[in-house]
């Protein structure tokens, strides 16, 4: 169970960062 939240906590921080990117250009 941990681990499968930890994916999902990465899959978001990815998701937020790639967003961040575009969104600051």
């Amino acid at each position: 169970v941990v681990k499968n939240v930890a994916s999902q906590s990465l899959e978001v921080k990815k998701l937020v960062y790639l967003y961040l990117l575009h969104y600051a250009e």
